[in-house]
């Protein structure tokens, strides 16, 4: 791994642990193992190395997002694939946008937060698709997204304190669900949604 390479996978670390606000260029160099000259000679700033761990985040789930809907043939399929891709996310990945989302955005540059827009503008197509296949009959982008990405994000990011949780209460916080249970569970409740059931 070269040394720009190096400095981006360990800024994803060190800003989902910690958020923008969290992170100096001088201990994130340090945890690099480099001096700070060199941070700067591939970043111009920490706002830089910041944007550029985010686009790279939601560029790799659009083309995970894009790769699995090519195989699907019906809108039901892109929507239930759509919700496996936003589970299977790391809990790094889901943590760096949250702890930016919470904190106003202000971090980012109106392009990114564009980009960022793009994941749900894929669901919006799916949704778009079933009303025309005739299977879906709600096509409230928003709160489908807010639905999806609400759950998902919880569920993952939660998933260490639940199993403590549930150690100390026999299984109480999630009533001993698997996570292929709980999944499905989601999609039946988003497909129940869609087609107006």
């Amino acid at each position: 791994m070269d040394t720009k390479e190096k400095i981006i996978a360990t800024a994803a670390k060190v800003f989902a642990e910690l958020g923008f606000a969290g992170v100096r260029v001088d201990a994130l160099s340090k945890r690099i193992g480099i001096n700070k000259a060199t941070f700067y000679y591939h970043f111009k700033s920490k706002r830089e190395i910041f944007e550029t761990v985010i686009v790279r985040n939601v560029q790799e789930l659009q083309n995970e997002i894009d790769k699995r809907l090519s195989i699907c043939k019906t809108a039901e399929e892109k929507l239930k694939s759509f919700i496996d891709v936003m589970f299977e996310r790391k809990r790094q990945d889901v943590l760096l946008i949250v702890r930016e989302i919470i904190g106003g955005g202000d971090n980012l540059s109106n392009e990114v937060i564009l980009l960022i827009s793009s994941i749900k503008e894929r669901l919006e197509e799916i949704l778009q698709e079933g009303k025309k296949e005739g299977g879906f009959k709600n096509d409230d982008t928003a709160f489908v997204m807010y639905f999806i990405i609400g759950v998902t994000d919880f569920f993952i990011m939660s998933d260490t304190f639940s199993k403590r949780f549930d150690k100390l209460q026999n299984g109480a916080f999630c009533k001993n669900v698997s996570k292929d249970e709980f999944v499905l569970k989601l999609k039946n409740t988003v497909l129940n949604f869609v087609k107006g059931v």
